[in-house]
């Protein structure tokens, strides 16, 4: 436990710059491709992730540990007045399981807070370690698509 929290102690974050575009788009290629393949082999394109990933790089945070790059998340404001759609959250294989994906999503929270945001949305693959994660953190299934993805919300104090 305390390695755990010495190393999260030790990432530091970011806002994105142009400058990351392709190493944020290596990581959501390495982590989402192959779910999304499997599930949906239709749905995957290289250009749209990374256009997704340009049109939300004002709403994007990098985390680094001594300037290795370790997750990012991003965000874009929904239909619904004060709510927010989390587009992704990322995190390098090798830092999976150490509290890292925790403390990224407290950070989400208290970015979206600050700037007026009381509703959080996401969507996630069933079978995949973050819904846990996003459950532990108080999020709650409001729909399923029927195949594979569940979508959560919560609501911010």
């Amino acid at each position: 436990m305390h390695n755990e929290t010495s190393l999260i102690q030790r990432i530091k974050h970011r806002s994105a710059t142009s400058d990351d575009v392709e190493r944020l788009f290596s990581i959501e290629k390495a982590n989402m491709m192959g779910i999304v393949v499997r599930f949906y082999p239709d749905r995957w394109s290289d250009n749209e992730c990374r256009e997704k990933i340009i049109e939300n790089l004002d709403r994007t945070v990098i985390f680094e540990l001594c300037e290795d790059y370790v997750g990012h998340f991003y965000w874009y404001p929904s239909d619904t007045y004060e709510s927010v759609w989390l587009g992704s959250l990322q995190l390098k294989r090798e830092y999976h399981g150490k509290g890292i994906g925790k403390r990224m999503m407290k950070i989400f929270e208290e970015t979206v807070r600050a700037q007026g945001y009381r509703l959080v949305f996401l969507s996630v693959f069933n079978d995949t370690p973050a819904k846990e994660l996003y459950r532990k953190l108080g999020y709650s299934e409001i729909k399923f698509d029927g195949r594979y993805a569940v979508e959560m919300k919560k609501e911010l104090a």
